[in-house]
């Protein structure tokens, strides 16, 4: 049998483990990725960026402000994948959607195709 106390302690162990909310590290996005030219312009994150570099932008639900900028994302399509450092805002972009350096796009698609669907998440 159970003190009142142990069982209150049980409870709320209980209550704090299933009450957690999901962090973003946990969360899948899917959408359309494109690729831009970074050169010359200094994205909302502050970084001045090349066409080579592993770089995304992200639309404004996920950029959050810029409390995602620096993080980093995996992208994946069909069976490959790669990583990308969030540096700037992507205005045109939906929830979901991301759009990439010619570097990234590179890794994962054609360039002709101009426009393909994936999915990502912050690592």
């Amino acid at each position: 049998m159970y003190s009142l106390k142990a069982l209150l302690t049980i409870t709320t162990t209980a209550f704090l483990v299933t009450a957690a909310p999901a962090s973003d590290a946990t969360a899948s996005y899917s959408g359309d990725m494109t690729f831009y030219n970074p050169e010359g312009v200094t994205g909302k994150c502050g970084h001045n960026n090349l066409q080579t570099d592993h770089v995304v932008a992200l639309s404004a639900s996920q950029l959050n402000g810029v409390a995602n900028c620096d993080k980093t994302i995996r992208i994946h399509r069909n069976d490959l994948s790669t990583t990308a450092k969030v540096v700037d805002l992507c205005p045109g972009c939906g929830s979901g959607s991301v759009d990439v350096t010619p570097a990234v796009f590179n890794v994962l698609a054609d360039p002709a195709e101009g426009r393909v669907h994936v999915t990502w998440e912050f690592i």
